[in-house]
């Protein structure tokens, strides 16, 4: 299982150490009296539980005196420690017989040549910073109490949960009622249960959690399987199981969530409760419904889904006794390594000498897989030759369109969420299998606000003027007999980040990957796999399905009511308030722009009116009052000079200024060249406006919408481009991750 799962898409640090390989438990030396149990992660072994002759003392830092053995049989001593690598206090005074020294090797890179990084709890959003951290330390002494519920060895209980609607993104419903504190939503704890429904686990391994770490991943061992199979039950929305089974229980504990830093503009403001809750609702209905769907569990690409349950505590403090309530899905074991740890990153750049073209590639240097039977790690799969990565990125693909055929986003793309193992239950497999995990950001669109409310022409304006739930019940991905061609989704730009799994070369002969996608996948007709020829068929025929349904609901309605718009379709008054919010938005945002656009050609106005007024300039110093001139005049110098304010030019086919270069500060470039009659600044090379700073000429570029023209210096004011999101939008490309930024410019 992952050891981020709890991360967000795109802009995460990967601060956890070696995601993705399985960690392993260590017990203390028989010599020693105490019960310490010692996970390993981020390179350091940490025990999550005290000894039981361990005296506590609160504390509202973190005092190293604080945790004292009492009458061991061991030398209680100082922990290796370093201050670049500090221990945790829970182990800086224990006996040494149950620590072993800081493996820094095991310290993860992200690039292959870049800087360590420094393990920092990651909360899945934001790092834990001062604030949170502060919180903690007075906590401390209750967190690793309530974290030692899912140590080696504890029992839980599982009672039965049906999740709560999925909520938390901009396209779900928002939920108004608030969680109460140590409450799970939809789960009533005055209720009964038989022990029919109940399950039980034994906990085995800590894979990845602890106090402020979120998401708690748990491997365990089924004691008690649920033997209730009665119809219309909560069973029936999941995957059976049985005793002695290894399981991964994904706890979604608040009490150990970090607390958000004030600029998390949206966490900042929420509980924990309600953190966990939303991350609960996600996963546990994206799993459930591709369990419905029939793509769970070997071989397909998503875990086995085992159901979602609720845990009873009871939380102790100074005062009284309470119990609280915690959620969890209980999933698939999968044994394997995640692509991000079987490979180094590597930055390449181009040939060209650019220093801004650069691409990030995944390098699998002696990447083995090993099936979980083996003892030596000898037998298994190696990914040094190029054939057997194109298999698994061919598998990989397949899987990535089956998710959109059964309609569900999964809104990440990234390796650390891709698992390859090669077993199954115990079982070995011949071929590597590849599985997705960490659903906590996933949509699944029959619960989305825009298939339920509103008109069908508002997504797509080549629907007719009908209610959404009409035509878009359904994604219209769903709508296709097969799942989308891999060809028609996917390109050489958004799957950048797997070159290396496929030839990079790929990426500057985006053919070169076309032409393989036929290959292993068919042609770009309809068979196996569907096109966008079907897709526009397919909805042709909805639409006029959905026609006939709303004249049979609606008599008397005629056909022209659905192309001018019929107000009686708006079912949902909130729909027009929403719209015409959206454009008042877009109203006050043309305002400022304009006004941009007068300041900006006012400023222009007077720059160029003070250049045409040569008798206030002082020749000897290049100024006139307090002003310095934007360049000196060329003409002593053999270049033609510019006309009505324009800049001089050089010889290289376009009129440019060079700042800086002159002895006053600023000056023409010598060579001469064309210039511009009307005031603006000449044209580089690629045809852009531009000004060319230092003397280093660097190539134009054409101007497009929404950039400056010319080159890096900058040139003339473009229109900004207005940004535009959809969900899966119809018929078009797929999200392309955007490119990070080199550690060196960081």
């Amino acid at each position: 299982m992952p050891m981020d799962e709890n991360q967000a898409p795109a802009t995460a640090p990967h601060s956890e150490a070696e995601p993705g390989k399985m960690s392993r438990t260590q017990t203390p030396s028989s010599s020693s009296s105490t019960d310490i149990r010692v996970v390993k992660y981020d390179g350091i072994s940490t025990p999550v539980g005290y000894p039981k002759n361990v005296s506590v003392a609160p504390s509202s830092s973190f005092n190293h005196a604080s945790i004292i053995p009492k009458h061991t049989g061991d030398v209680a001593a100082t922990a290796p420690s370093s201050k670049k690598d500090p221990l945790p206090p829970s182990i800086a005074r224990i006996p040494l017989s149950t620590i072993p020294p800081p493996n820094h090797s095991n310290t993860r890179r992200v690039y292959k040549d870049g800087p360590a990084l420094d393990a920092a709890p990651y909360n899945g959003h934001t790092i834990t910073s001062k604030k949170g951290i502060n919180k903690e330390k007075a906590d401390l002494p209750l967190l690793n109490r309530e974290s030692r519920r899912y140590t080696p060895g504890q029992m839980l209980t599982l009672l039965p949960l049906v999740p709560a609607p999925p909520h938390g993104l901009p396209h779900l419903p928002s939920l108004e009622k608030k969680l109460p504190k140590g409450q799970v939503r939809n789960f009533d704890s005055t209720t009964t249960f038989s022990l029919r429904d109940v399950a039980r686990v034994e906990v085995l391994e800590l894979i990845k959690g602890g106090v402020g770490r979120g998401i708690q991943l748990v491997l365990c061992k089924v004691v008690k399987a649920p033997t209730n199979t009665q119809s219309g039950g909560v069973r029936n929305s999941y995957k059976s199981f049985d005793k002695e089974m290894k399981v991964v229980l994904k706890v979604f504990d608040p009490v150990l969530f970090p607390q958000a830093e004030d600029w998390d503009v949206r966490h900042g403001k929420m509980s924990e409760d309600d953190w966990a809750d939303e991350l609960l609702s996600r996963e546990a209905n994206a799993l459930q419904h591709l369990y419905n769907k029939g793509i769970t569990g070997h071989p397909h690409p998503a875990p086995q889904y085992h159901g979602t349950w609720a845990m009873e505590f009871e939380f102790k403090d100074l005062h009284d006794v309470r119990k609280r309530h915690v959620g969890a899905v209980l999933m698939e074991y999968i044994e394997g390594a995640s692509m991000e740890s079987m490979c180094d990153r590597k930055i390449v750049y181009d040939d060209d000498g650019d220093d801004d073209d650069w691409r990030v590639l995944m390098v699998p240097n002696n990447a083995f897989l090993s099936p979980p039977s083996s003892q030596d790690g000898k037998s298994g799969v190696s990914f040094s030759d190029l054939s057997a990565r194109l298999k698994v990125f061919r598998t990989l693909l397949d899987g990535c369109v089956s998710f959109l055929h059964a309609g569900i986003d999964r809104n990440t793309f990234l390796a650390r969420d891709i698992f390859l193992t090669l077993g199954n239950n115990g079982v070995d497999l011949e071929e590597p299998r590849v599985v997705f995990l960490d659903y906590s950001y996933s949509v699944v669109w029959s619960d989305t606000t825009t298939s339920k409310q509103g008109r069908a022409d508002e997504y797509d304006g080549m629907f007719p003027k009908v209610p959404s739930h009409y035509l878009l019940n359904e994604h219209p991905l769903q709508q296709l007999p097969r799942p989308p061609h891999p060809a028609w989704k996917y390109n050489a730009r958004n799957l950048s980040q797997f070159a290396g799994w496929f030839p990079p070369e790929w990426m500057d002969r985006p053919g070169d990957l076309k032409d393989w996608l036929e290959k292993e996948f068919g042609e770009l007709v309809e068979g196996k796999y569907s096109t966008y020829k079907t897709l526009v068929r397919v909805l042709e025929q909805a639409s006029e399905a959905a026609k006939r349904r709303y004249f049979a609901e609606y008599p008397g309605k005629a056909a022209a009511d659905l192309e001018t718009g019929d107000r009686t379709l708006m079912l949902h008054p909130e729909r027009e308030e929403k719209r015409l919010r959206e454009e008042a938005k877009h109203k006050e945002e043309t305002e400022e722009f304009r006004e941009t656009m007068r300041r900006i050609k006012q400023f222009e106005e007077e720059e160029k009116s003070r250049v045409d007024q040569p008798k206030d300039v002082d020749k000897k110093s290049g100024t006139w009052g307090k002003f310095r001139l934007p360049f000196r005049s060329g003409k002593d110098k053999g270049v033609k000079q510019a006309k009505d304010g324009g800049h001089g030019g050089d010889a290289e086919g376009g009129a440019s200024a060079s700042v800086g270069g002159g002895p006053a500060g600023t000056s023409t470039k010598r060579q001469g060249g064309q210039i511009d009659d009307d005031g603006k600044h000449g044209a580089g090379e690629g045809g852009g406006e531009s000004l060319i700073i230092d003397k280093k000429r660097r190539k134009g570029k054409k101007p497009e919408e929404g950039e400056h023209g010319g080159d890096e210096g900058g040139g003339a004011f473009a229109k900004p481009k207005r940004l535009v999101s959809d969900f899966l939008r119809l018929g078009g490309e797929s999200k392309e991750p955007s490119r990070a930024t080199p550690p060196e410019q960081q």
